[in-house]
């Protein structure tokens, strides 16, 4: 903490110490230049009155009179022979020149404060140096010792800043380093007046969506070697029973169910590609306009079939008052085939597939007479290999991706997917695509 204080105060410090020492500069010339003139204008006078009590006497008297004239004055003042005087023969030209027009000039001073003005008496031989001594360094202790206090209060205020945010900022990184190694459960708990306290929010949101993916993948891997394991089970024990079969007949038969189980692999390896591809990145949509009735035709008509292939007897209605709408056709297809068969696989007798428009979504559902879905249970049925064969039909059929990938293509399409009762006692699963607040096109004729 002390090293980030030291920076943190060090740089602070350096920086005000910097532009202090430019103001300072800065300000000091412009004083100097000010206090020089202003002091040629307010000595000026001295310089007259001098002259003025000189006159009278001869230049051999001037020392004598001077030393008694100047006794009271509050400042240093000397009289001077210029030819004798080896300062004045050191002066530039120009000074030397000013001084023989009988201007006021600046002499240069050893000090680091005050000021020393010559003047040449009328035009005698003789000149007046006036030495101003400028400020005691007395008086430079009184504001150096409050500059220090300052600073010291300054120190003292950022490290009441510092202590905290530093305690928070060891808080979060202690937090990290837990989590790094596995402890999903950590939280960070920081209070509100804290400047961190947004980030730790943050975190702590962070770290439970993390550990909700963790806990996602590892009930994903148990599902895909759950699934695989049954399957693989099958192929094995109908491999050796196909090698003890005595007749053709027997053999043919186990390799019959062998090639069954190949094709429910087959087909559970292309369900899991499809969901992990829409899970890695989203496919690209190739929106266009949709018609209604030629969807419902192709979907009514393969709910038929199946039900055919599967030997049941099943009622399969459809019905639109939608004539046009954009989506890419081959996802939306994809989609109600999934809850086509879902239904095919769990109704009564009864199926109904409906296009509609209700502000602002095109909503297109599927109905069935089965025993339907509970409550609770219509959120989780759109979780990866969740089934509720047994609940709804007393078999388990599937391998619970196709609700899955029924709302991941709701969701590229800017939508989502609903599950609710329907009027015919079973499920009803909708799919609500935006469409904006009118109708999307006119129905078709």
């Amino acid at each position: 903490m002390f090293k980030v204080f030291f920076r943190i105060y060090g740089f602070i410090f350096c920086g005000a110490l910097a532009v202090f020492a430019i103001w300072y500069f800065v300000h000091s010339q412009i004083t100097s230049q000010m206090m020089t003139g202003n002091l040629r204008e307010r000595y000026r006078a001295s310089y007259i009155l001098l002259e003025d009590a000189l006159s009278p006497y001869p230049e051999s008297q001037w020392k004598e009179q001077f030393k008694r004239i100047t006794q009271r004055f509050p400042y240093p003042a000397q009289l001077i022979e210029i030819r004798n005087s080896e300062e004045v023969r050191q002066l530039p030209e120009v000074h030397r020149q000013l001084l023989d027009e009988g201007r006021i000039i600046t002499l240069p001073t050893q000090r680091t404060a005050g000021l020393r003005i010559l003047k040449r008496i009328d035009a005698s031989g003789y000149a007046v140096l006036f030495d101003f001594p400028g400020p005691s360094s007395d008086r430079l202790i009184v504001p150096l010792i409050f500059t220090t206090i300052e600073l010291l209060l300054f120190a003292v205020i950022m490290y009441l800043w510092v202590r905290p945010f530093w305690r928070d900022l060891t808080t979060l990184a202690a937090a990290s380093e837990r989590i790094s190694k596995g402890e999903f459960g950590e939280r960070v708990n920081l209070p509100g007046n804290s400047a961190l306290f947004p980030l730790a929010r943050s975190f702590n949101l962070m770290t439970q969506r993390i550990a909700a993916l963790v806990e996602s993948h590892k009930g994903l891997t148990n599902a895909i070697a759950h699934e695989f394991r049954t399957p693989l089970t099958r192929l094995r024990f109908r491999q050796e029973l196909a090698v003890e079969a005595e007749t053709l007949t027997e053999k043919n038969t186990h390799l019959h169910k062998m090639d069954a189980s190949l094709n429910q692999l087959t087909h559970l390896s292309n369900e899991l590609l499809e969901f992990a591809r829409m899970n890695r990145e989203a496919p690209t949509l190739h929106r266009q306009p949709v018609s209604a009735q030629a969807l419902l035709t192709s979907i009514v008509e393969e709910a038929r079939e199946l039900a055919g292939s599967r030997e049941k007897l099943i009622d399969v209605t459809g019905t639109t008052d939608v004539g046009q709408f954009d989506a890419d056709p081959f996802q939306i297809e994809r989609a109600l085939s999934n809850l086509v068969r879902n239904a095919v696989e769990h109704c009564a007798g009864k199926i109904a597939v409906n296009i509609t428009w209700k502000a602002p979504f095109v909503v297109l559902s599927v109905a069935d007479d089965g025993p339907g879905i509970r409550e609770d249970m219509r959120e989780k049925v759109f979780e990866p290999f969740v089934r509720l064969g047994e609940e709804r039909s007393g078999e388990v059929d599937g391998f619970g991706l196709g609700l899955a990938i029924v709302r991941q293509i709701a969701a590229l399409h800017g939508g989502h997917a609903v599950i609710a009762a329907s009027e015919m006692g079973g499920a009803l699963v909708q799919i609500q695509i935006p469409s904006g607040d009118s109708m999307p096109l006119l129905p078709e004729h």
